[in-house]
């Protein structure tokens, strides 16, 4: 890496998933433990280097095998990627064409990888949570369990998650409990405090 600053904080942030839970130490950990599925949203992802980072540390390839599909994705990660802007220069394609090059289902594996352009403050955060049980706590869709992560959230955009991510748990003022859908492990580091503001403090209310 060009600049090794970026590489001391991506991996500082993937430490701190792995000290909470939210991904296991290693592929192997993962697969022994049967949770081979994340759902990873990665919220003002811009190019999505951390995204990169951890599709590589845990999408690998047993290149002494013949079989590419039989021996890769022991642990499968969709990558959601938001940001409000278009971005140039993006990691997806290449995290795309590491899925395909690694799997028979060829273009098909492209839906691992999905990009949203919108405002975080509006995002729809309900999809990916779902009905918990007493013995699944933090789960997604189709099985697999959410993680959400951020490295750079810019001044209120931090808030302005956090309230996304309750709207999706408390739908009105009025709920009391959260109709049984978990919050999921989230992972932030803020930036820019000096352009918070009152109103859009998460916990203003």
């Amino acid at each position: 890496e060009a600049n090794g600053k970026h590489v001391l904080q991506e991996s500082c942030i993937v430490n701190h998933l792995i000290r909470i839970g939210a991904l296991p130490p290693s592929a192997e950990k993962e697969e022994e433990e049967g949770k081979k599925s994340v759902i990873a949203i990665e919220l003002g992802a811009g190019t999505a280097k951390l995204s990169e980072r951890i599709q590589r540390l845990y999408h690998w390839k047993d290149k002494k095998s013949k079989s590419n599909h039989e021996s890769s994705n022991k642990v499968r990660i969709q990558h959601v990627l938001i940001d409000r802007q278009i971005i140039k220069k993006c990691r997806d394609n290449i995290m795309k064409a590491r899925y395909r090059h690694s799997s028979a289902q060829g273009k098909d594996e492209d839906e691992n990888v999905v990009r949203i352009v919108g405002d975080i403050a509006s995002l729809d955060f309900t999809p990916y949570l779902t009905t918990t049980t007493t013995t699944t706590t933090t789960t997604s869709y189709n099985g697999s369990r959410c993680i959400c992560f951020s490295k750079h959230l810019c001044g209120p955009a931090c808030d302005l998650a956090f309230s996304s991510l309750r709207r999706a748990v408390f739908p009105t003022t009025t709920t009391i409990h959260p109709n049984n859908i978990q919050l999921p492990p989230i992972v932030i580091a803020t930036c820019c405090h000096y352009l918070c503001t009152w109103s859009t403090f998460s916990q203003a209310s």
